[in-house]
């Protein structure tokens, strides 16, 4: 099971002299053969893309560590599938 969460707090985006305030940001989750592939948009480079196996609290979310490709406006990743369920979240600090 994949479950993709964004956490965040007052959060603006400055695009040609305009200010988007919490814009919605979506983390999307696919796969292709053993691994998830996850992308969201370029303007959250900022964001940290964390895991847990469990959402009963407390929820300790760790960073992972992936290698970033960026792709026009998008940002995607690549991390291996386990035999465990994965959550996976978004976090700009």
């Amino acid at each position: 099971m994949v479950f993709a969460n964004y956490a965040s707090s007052n959060i603006a985006v400055y695009v040609n002299s305009s200010a988007a305030l919490d814009p919605h940001l979506a983390l999307n989750i696919s796969y292709t053969g053993s691994n998830y592939v996850l992308s969201w948009p370029a303007w959250a480079a900022n964001s940290a893309l964390q895991a847990t196996n469990s959402l009963t609290p407390p929820v300790a979310w760790t960073n992972v560590p992936v290698t970033l490709e960026t792709n026009g406006d998008t940002i995607q990743t690549t991390v291996p599938m386990c035999d465990q369920q994965s959550f996976f979240r978004l976090y700009l600090p």
